[in-house]
């Protein structure tokens, strides 16, 4: 059976779930999500999607209706016309290629509803080179302004591991087969 995924704004009614699933080290370990996530830091990211300045906006992945991660536009610049795209999935949900489909068809709303004319990204390039295979095949590049950042705190699980940037420009967007995604009930389909 095809999984039908898709993206809808974060809500009241998916923060019990995104903190059951958001509670666990492995997800923690290479995503924004704090260590130890509650309802009340999801919470918090409801709040950011509902004010009026937001500089970020949360998106929750759904699978088959069941919330399985979150897609992410932080560091939202309408002056620059830029975002940073992030995404996480639940452990139940990775090696699947929902992570893959949920950021295409964030990649392509950026672009396309938002109007934005850059998308930055970051990953760990040892502990989470899976995260970068996704970037790669949405087109991201590495971000020439950017060296490597090496790696510290909570992040660190290999020696000698590193952030690495990435970046897609409008230009380079538009010369890609992009998704064509639609709205239904609230929710952001990729076909």
């Amino acid at each position: 059976m095809k999984e039908s995924i898709s993206l809808a704004y974060l809500n009241e009614s998916h923060i019990s779930a995104l903190a059951k699933i958001a509670n666990n080290p492995k997800v923690s370990e290479t995503s924004g999500v704090p260590l130890d996530c509650s309802e009340n830091d999801v919470r918090e990211w409801l709040d950011e999607n509902n004010n009026r300045s937001r500089n970020e906006i949360t998106f929750v992945i759904m699978v088959n209706q069941k919330v399985a991660g979150c897609c992410i536009l932080k560091k939202v610049d309408m002056d620059s016309r830029s975002a940073e795209l992030a995404y996480w999935l639940g452990v139940d949900f990775w090696g699947r290629g929902i992570g893959t489909k949920a950021a295409l068809t964030l990649r392509d709303m950026a672009f396309d509803l938002y109007n934005l004319d850059y998308l930055h990204s970051h990953f760990l390039k040892s502990s989470n080179g899976a995260s970068g295979g996704i970037l790669t095949k949405l087109g991201f590049e590495a971000d020439q302004s950017r060296a490597d950042l090496p790696v510290e705190g909570r992040f660190t699980r290999f020696e000698d591991d590193v952030w690495t940037f990435v970046i897609l420009a409008r230009e380079k967007w538009q010369t890609i087969q992009a998704s064509e995604w639609t709205i239904h009930s609230n929710q952001f389909t990729s076909r």
